[in-house]
């Protein structure tokens, strides 16, 4: 069981597959990569420039 794991939290305008590289790259080194996709954020990162989804104003962190 690998117990080493990263999670890569992608940014405004862009989405898990901006990680794609980083994930090939940990995973080579032993870990487990999880790439969470946010509501919003399918697609291409281009698009998501372009045309803001309506979703994306419902997406944000809970303060504690």
């Amino acid at each position: 069981m690998n117990t080493k794991h990263i999670v890569l939290i992608h940014g405004l305008f862009v989405n898990s597959s901006t990680w794609a590289d980083w994930k090939t790259y940990f995973e080579a080194q032993g870990y487990t990569v999880h790439t969470p996709v946010n509501p919003g954020h399918e697609g291409k990162p281009a698009d998501l420039r372009n045309s803001i989804h309506p979703k994306l104003v419902q997406t944000s962190f809970k303060r504690w």
